[in-house]
């Protein structure tokens, strides 16, 4: 049986301009997306819907991290998010697995303060323009 090429996401890091965001736990995307375009007429074959692909999205990309609320580099997606800045952003995989490059504004950020565990923060970059996998 063939041994899984399958690798864990540890060490995987998400930098804004050049520098890594501190204590991320959990990053998900670039969730890409293309709109469907309906184009059925009288005669679609067997009576069913026909679609075109639209434009394409970059999509989402979302992460989760420890909340350290007075981190400057978490202040910094505090910061863009007020201000609405977009920035270049990468993640960066494990090993030689590749980087993900796009430009991206914060869109959510959401602290959560549990009695019994750790804060942490979530949130979400609103990609503009095409991801690149390099």
């Amino acid at each position: 049986m063939p041994t899984s090429l399958a690798g864990i996401g540890y060490g995987t890091l998400l930098a804004r301009a050049g520098v890594t965001v501190l204590e991320i736990i959990k990053l998900g995307g670039p969730g890409m997306k293309a709109d469907m375009k309906e184009v059925s007429n009288m005669l679609s074959p067997s009576g069913y819907k026909e679609f075109v692909a639209g434009l394409r999205e970059g999509g989402d990309v979302t992460f989760e991290g420890n909340y350290i609320p007075h981190d400057a580099t978490q202040g910094t997606l505090r910061t863009d998010f007020e201000t609405g800045l977009m920035s270049s952003w990468t993640i960066t995989m494990p090993g030689a697995l590749g980087t993900w490059t796009f430009n991206a504004m914060v869109s959510a950020l959401t602290p959560a303060y549990p009695v019994d565990d750790r804060m942490t923060v979530t949130g979400t970059l609103k990609i503009t323009g095409k991801p690149v996998l390099s």
